[in-house]
């Protein structure tokens, strides 16, 4: 299981952004992947997602995900909208979601 680090506070920061740019969009559409979340690249999903509270919140199913459940097809897709991001491209843009971005990270490469 991967350790989760995601603060309500920056749950709190990505739920005020009204347009975010692309790089958090990416990396909020990889979580809802791996998380199983329907129209994952959609962001009102990731809105409506962030907006979850106590046992269904987003940092309760992040903590509690079995990764060995995540299907393939969906580590790919997730890999594919994070690949060639880097903690210092993520840091420069918002450090709010990059605690996720780590979390993205960490769990790829266990599937």
């Amino acid at each position: 299981m991967a350790k989760v680090a995601v603060t309500p506070h920056e749950i709190g920061e990505l739920k005020s952004l009204l347009c975010p740019p692309k790089i958090i969009k990416d990396i909020l559409a990889a979580v809802m992947i791996l998380i199983g979340e329907p129209n994952p690249r959609d962001y009102v999903t990731a809105q409506k997602v962030l907006n979850l509270k106590c046992d269904n919140s987003l940092i309760q199913r992040i903590s509690t995900l079995d990764v060995a459940s995540i299907a393939q097809e969906e580590v790919v897709k997730a890999r594919g909208l994070v690949d060639g991001l880097t903690i210092d491209i993520v840091r420069n843009n918002n450090l709010a979601v990059c605690n996720l971005f780590c979390w993205v990270q960490e769990v790829l490469p266990m599937v």
